[in-house]
């Protein structure tokens, strides 16, 4: 899998993406950033590649049991716990379920890095929103 995740390919395949995300929460050290997967490919490939080393900071529907409600629960922990950056990482078929979630963002100083994977093809876009 490094020698996947080594590769600098464009346009991005699954791994790319992973790596630049994997490189971020690396370099933001602690606090620690909330890492939320939905999506089978998603949730697997980040828990081998995405590693977080703080307790309750990945919230993936296959921990919790909870898919489609993990933009929720990670939402209130971080309006709670105020820490670090969130990463919320979708799979194209769960995008239909972001738009009316975009609602409860606006809470005073979180950040939302909202990254969308389309699999086969890739990442569509990359969004970072500050409210």
């Amino acid at each position: 899998m490094e020698a996947q995740l080594a590769k600098d390919v464009r346009p991005f395949n699954f791994m790319t993406p992973m790596r630049m995300i994997r490189d971020a929460i690396l370099g933001l050290g602690s606090p620690a950033s909330i890492l939320v997967s939905e999506g089978a490919n998603t949730i697997n490939v980040g828990r081998a590649v995405l590693i977080q080393t703080k307790p309750r900071s990945r919230l993936d529907a296959g921990t919790w049991g909870t898919m489609g409600m993990v933009w929720d629960i990670a939402l209130l922990r971080q309006w709670i716990h105020l820490v670090g950056l969130w990463f919320l990482l979708k799979g194209s078929l769960d995008l239909g379920f972001v738009p009316w979630k975009l609602r409860f963002v606006p809470l005073p100083n979180i950040i939302v890095h909202l990254v969308l994977i389309d699999n086969p093809t890739l990442v569509d876009f990359a969004l970072s929103v500050q409210l």
